[in-house]
């Protein structure tokens, strides 16, 4: 059952319980969610030149707002899960939060372990119930789609985890968080040059 389906009950005088309506599974949820945040990467980076003054925080205000406006997530930022989360996604329609709950640290590129500090931030926020979550770094050089892919190869030496998926300005990593679940995490590169 979708959301449109409670409010067409509702019209007509039959109460449905909102339970019915969380159907989705997280790996829906999760693939929806990277596709929205792929497109919203793409039309940022079309104009560049727009957002590349922006810091952090208003990239990922542009982000959030996007995403907001589908009509699907709810995104925060800066809410508490044992510290400041920069963007935090659910799908409230389709999920309890305790069920999926997409948390994102975001970086603007100024070295390497800058950015892996920032995944370790991210991995202490994780309580091991959420198995998916992302980064998201903001590049003002011409090189970066080699420094995310150096990134990438950084991070699995320092931290551990295994690569799952790597591409350009994308990529995917498996780690052992601290409880002992197995985390999936997603990683997002954007090319804003100044």
């Amino acid at each position: 059952m979708k959301p449109d389906d409670l409010a067409f009950f509702k019209s007509i005088g039959v109460d449905i319980d909102p339970k019915l309506l969380y159907c989705a599974t997280t790996d829906q949820l999760v693939a929806l969610t990277k596709e929205k945040i792929e497109k919203v990467i793409d039309e940022i980076e079309r104009d560049s030149k727009v957002y590349s003054k922006l810091g952090e925080d208003g990239i990922s205000s542009i982000i959030a707002s996007s995403l907001n406006g589908s009509g699907i997530f709810v995104v925060k930022r800066e809410t508490n899960s044992r510290g400041h989360v920069d963007l935090t996604i659910t799908a409230p329609m389709y999920a309890p939060e305790h069920v999926f709950r997409y948390l994102g640290e975001a970086k603007v590129w100024s070295h390497q372990q800058y950015c892996i500090d920032g995944f370790a931030q991210l991995m202490g926020y994780l309580t091991g119930r959420q198995k998916n979550a992302f980064t998201i770094i903001y590049f003002r050089i011409q090189s970066c789609d080699e420094q995310f892919k150096n990134y990438v190869k950084g991070l699995l030496n320092q931290k551990g985890g295994s690569e799952v998926m790597l591409k350009p300005r994308f990529g995917q990593t498996l780690h052992t968080h601290q409880s002992g679940a197995l985390v999936d995490i997603d990683h997002f590169a954007v090319h804003l040059p100044l």
